[in-house]
């Protein structure tokens, strides 16, 4: 096999340190789970920057969970004991458990941005809505799509040991055109400037 005549040299790149300038306009945020793409999604819209969670049916069904924990005016401290009630619920029923405590954790971070349950329900609302430029997906969402620029977030969620688990990064690496970039949540700059 030969690469065609047309085609560019790209860039591979493991960054220490992130920002939101870091992220160009129309790239794809790539990650094994949803819940970091969450508070990235939320880091990014605090900085001024304009994110699209793709694949909506998560947050349909998270949105429908949240709303089943009781009234709006619930208090932050009572939807986490829900979430763990909830928790503990699909443990029961699961085989996959590692997705019951990504879901929760996704849970956690729109109880995290208000001090009620409808706070909560109308910032996970908000965010599946936003329709920016910069994509944000899992690796399964990210199948038969391209991207100039491609960030893979959090490499070390993803097991190599496990037998899909290798096809998947390949699946996310192969999503570059140009700019391939390993970066991690804990290594992202989130200082709001202030203008």
């Amino acid at each position: 096999m030969k690469y065609p005549e047309w085609a560019k040299d790209g860039s591979v790149t493991s960054l220490t340190a992130w920002n939101k300038d870091t992220v160009p306009e129309t790239a794809a945020i790539i990650c094994r789970n949803n819940a970091p793409l969450f508070s990235m999604a939320i880091k990014l819209l605090k900085n001024g920057r304009y994110p699209q969670i793709v694949g909506n049916d998560i947050g349909k069904y998270l949105v429908k969970i949240m709303k089943k924990f009781g009234k709006t005016d619930l208090p932050r401290n009572d939807v986490h004991k829900a979430i763990d009630d909830w928790i503990a619920e699909k443990l029961k029923k699961t085989r996959n458990p590692a997705k019951v405590y990504d879901q929760a954790e996704c849970l956690r971070i729109f109880t995290n941005t208000g001090e009620t349950l409808g706070d909560a329900i109308m910032y996970a609302e908000h965010l599946f809505a936003s329709q920016g430029p910069i994509q944000l997906m899992t690796g399964h969402k990210a199948k038969g799509l391209e991207f100039d620029n491609v960030f893979i977030l959090d490499k070390e969620l993803i097991d190599l040991d496990e037998g899909q688990e290798r096809n998947l990064l390949y699946v996310m690496q192969t999503r570059a055109k140009m700019n391939l970039f390993y970066v991690n949540s804990k290594d992202f700059d989130d200082e709001v400037e202030n203008g």
